[in-house]
């Protein structure tokens, strides 16, 4: 009896496991799908100018500085699809960002595909 009770107790171990797998990746899913339309948000409102990260939060119609944006932003530079206009200051009170030739060529690219 006790084994039975324990194969039914893994079994809805189990069962509960998959159900928080396929939320975390519904979320994942939806997270990712955000990031990515702000990362196009932040590239073309780099387009015409150069911005820095609250001039961004303002461009983005975002309350205040986000997690999200700060990870938008780290991605972007990482890609080097935007850079810095003080490079050997990233801490800069100055800093501004610009976007790149690829910068401006993924956003042309994401306009045309309808992103």
């Amino acid at each position: 009896m006790t084994n039975t009770i324990y194969h039914h107790a893994y079994g809805s171990i189990y069962k509960k496991a998959n159900q928080i797998k396929k939320v975390k990746s519904k979320i994942g899913a939806q997270s990712e799908a955000q990031s990515r339309a702000q990362s196009i948000q932040a590239l073309a409102a780099l387009q015409n100018k150069e911005l820095s990260v609250n001039d961004l939060v303002h461009a983005l119609r975002l309350k205040n500085k986000t997690g999200a944006l700060k990870r938008t932003v780290s991605d972007l530079l990482e890609r080097k699809l935007i850079v810095y206009t003080v490079p050997n200051k990233p801490n800069s009170r100055l800093q501004k960002y610009r976007l790149t030739k690829k910068g401006n060529d993924v956003l042309v690219n994401s306009v045309k595909r309808g992103i």
